[in-house]
C-alpha cells in the first residue's frame, strides 16, 4: 500500500503543457457569471427608488401573494409595494440559460425610527410575514437596587404603587416608554407595573422592546414590522455551476443605527449596527452566516454568540426551531461565500476568509493520511504550518494559514508561477506541494487555469 507520493513524480506532473491546463467547463462557468452580473445591475436599476417599509420587483421568477385584504401590485421588475401588504414572497432558482434569477429588494424600518434595514432575498427560497403571530420580545430581568424598586401602575414618580420589589427580585420586562426611560415589567403574579429602568438589570437590550403607550395599557398584538418576523423555506431548484450558495436572505444593518431583532423560523437574531448576515434557505436546519460585525442569536433557551467569518446552525422540526440546543458557530463555507450577491447592498463590504469547508483540523496524535489508499481521492496534509495563496505561486497574496496536521482534499493542480507545482483546494486557496504531504490518487487530478496573477498598485 502505497501512502506518498513521489516529489518527482509531483514536479513532472505540473510540467504538463499549459494547452491541456484549462478547465473544460472554464467558458460555462464564465458565461453564467456574466449572466449573473447581468441580473444584478438590472435589479440594482430598477430597485433604485425603493424607500422605507417598501419591496421592490427586481428580478423574474418571483411570485408575491398579499395579505388579507390588502392590495398588492408587484408583477414586473421595477414595481414597488408597501411591505406591509405582501404576505409572501416565492423566488425562482438562478438558470443562467434563461437568464432567470427570483430576487427582490426590501428596505424595512424594523424597530429604527429613521434608519433602514436593507435585505436581498433571492431564489431559490420563499419568505413568508409571520409578524401578527409571533411572541412579543421580552427579556428577564431582576431588581438591582439595594432599597429596591418601587412597582407603579403609571410610569410616574407619584402613580399609584402597585408593588415593592426586593433587591434580586425576578421579573419580566414585556415594553418601555419611547425614551426606554421607564420599562413595563410583569410579576411572578402576572400583574403588570412600570419601573424605572436603572433600578434593573435586564439580560437583554431594552431597545428591543415594544413601546407601550401607558394611556392604553395593553400588551402590544406584535413588536415586530413587515417582513421583520420570517418563515423561510427552500423552494426546488437546481443551482448553477457558477454560483455554489443556496437562496436565501441577505440583510444589511445601517451604520450608527440601533440593534435590530429579527424573528426568523422561531429563533430570535439580535444584529448590532454596521452588520450583514446570510440567512440560506434550507429545508432541514436553520443558519446564520455573519459577514460582518455580529449577531445573537436566540433559540431552545440558548444563546450564540456569532462573528464576522462565522455560522451557527439550528435543526428545523416542521420548519421551526425547536428545543435542539443550537451548535457551537463554526466557520462557514467561504466558498459559497464569497458568491453570494453582496453588491446589491448599500454598504461595500470584503467577505472574510474562513476555512470552513476548505480544511479538516488536525487531531493530537492522529496522522490525517492514515488509511488513504493509492486509489482513494487525493488528500493532502500539512507537515508544518503552511500558508495558503488565491493562486499558484509566491506572486499571489496569502490568503490563510494552516496548521501542522491539517488536511484537505485538492480538486485540481496546476504548475506555479515559481515552477513548482501547486494543489487547488478550492479556488481561492492554494498551497504548494512542498509543503504538505500528499496520499491518494492525486496524480489523477485535473490540470486547471490559474487566476490572473494580483497587478500591485
Amino acid at each position: 500500500m502505497r501512502k506518498w507520493m513521489a516529489a518527482v513524480v509531483l514536479i513532472l506532473a505540473g510540467a504538463l503543457p499549459a494547452a491541456a491546463q484549462v478547465e473544460p467547463a472554464a467558458e460555462v462557468e464564465a458565461r453564467c457569471l456574466e449572466v449573473v452580473q447581468t441580473i444584478l445591475n438590472e435589479t440594482l436599476d430598477a430597485c433604485r427608488e425603493t424607500g422605507r417599509d417598501q419591496v421592490c420587483y427586481g428580478h423574474a421568477p418571483l411570485e408575491a401573494a398579499p395579505r388579507a385584504d390588502a392590495d398588492l401590485s408587484l408583477d414586473a421588475p421595477g414595481d414597488l409595494a408597501d411591505a406591509a401588504a405582501v404576505q409572501s414572497l416565492a423566488l425562482g432558482a438562478l438558470d443562467a440559460g434563461e437568464s432567470a434569477w427570483g430576487l427582490a429588494l426590501a428596505r424595512l424600518s424594523a424597530n429604527m425610527p429613521d434608519e433602514a434595514v436593507t435585505m436581498l432575498l433571492f431564489g431559490a427560497a420563499e419568505v413568508e410575514n409571520a409578524g401578527l403571530d409571533v411572541p412579543l420580545v421580552t427579556f428577564p430581568a431582576r431588581i438591582r437596587a439595594l432599597a429596591g424598586a418601587n412597582i407603579r401602575a403609571l410610569p410616574a414618580p407619584d402613580a399609584e404603587m402597585v408593588a415593592l420589589g426586593s433587591l434580586g427580585q425576578p421579573l419580566l420586562v414585556v415594553g418601555r416608554l419611547d425614551d426606554g426611560s421607564w420599562l413595563w415589567v410583569q410579576l411572578e403574579d402576572d400583574r403588570l407595573g412600570w419601573v424605572l429602568a436603572g433600578l434593573l438589570q435586564v439580560e437583554g437590550d431594552t431597545g428591543l422592546l415594544a413601546a407601550v403607550d401607558p394611556a392604553d395599557p395593553s400588551i402590544p398584538n406584535t413588536f415586530y414590522g413587515p417582513l421583520q418576523a420570517v418563515m423561510l423555506r427552500a423552494e426546488v431548484g437546481e443551482r448553477a455551476a457558477c454560483l455554489d450558495t443556496p437562496g436565501g436572505i441577505l440583510a444589511q444593518t445601517p451604520t450608527g443605527g440601533r440593534t435590530v431583532a429579527l424573528w426568523v423560523n422561531g429563533a430570535l437574531l439580535v444584529v448590532q449596527p454596521e452588520t450583514t448576515v446570510f440567512l440560506p434557505a434550507q429545508a432541514d436546519e436553520m443558519a446564520v452566516w455573519v459577514l460582518e460585525g455580529r449577531v445573537e442569536l436566540l433559540a431552545a433557551g440558548q444563546s450564540r454568540s456569532v462573528s464576522a467569518g462565522e455560522r451557527v446552525r439550528v435543526p428545523l422540526t416542521g420548519g421551526l426551531v425547536g428545543q435542539i440546543v443550537p451548535r457551537l458557530p463554526e466557520p462557514y463555507v467561504y466558498a459559497q461565500a464569497r458568491a453570494l450577491p453582496v453588491m446589491t447592498l448599500p454598504r461595500e463590504i470584503i467577505v472574510p476568509v474562513a476555512l470552513g469547508g476548505v480544511i479538516i483540523p488536525g487531531q493530537p496524535q492522529v496522522n490525517p493520511l492514515t488509511g488513504v489508499d493509492v486509489d482513494d481521492p487525493c488528500t493532502v496534509a500539512a507537515f508544518a504550518e503552511a500558508r495558503l495563496r488565491s493562486g499558484p505561486g509566491t506572486s499571489y497574496p496569502v490568503r490563510a494559514l494552516i496548521q501542522a496536521g491539517d488536511s484537505a482534499r485538492p480538486d485540481g493542480r496546476a504548475a506555479g508561477t515559481d515552477g513548482m507545482l501547486w494543489w487547488r483546494l478550492t479556488r481561492d486557496f492554494w498551497v504548494r506541494s512542498d509543503a504538505v504531504y500528499a496520499a491518494g490518487a492525486c496524480g489523477t487530478l485535473p490540470l486547471v487555469e490559474a487566476p490572473p496573477v494580483p497587478v500591485k498598485p
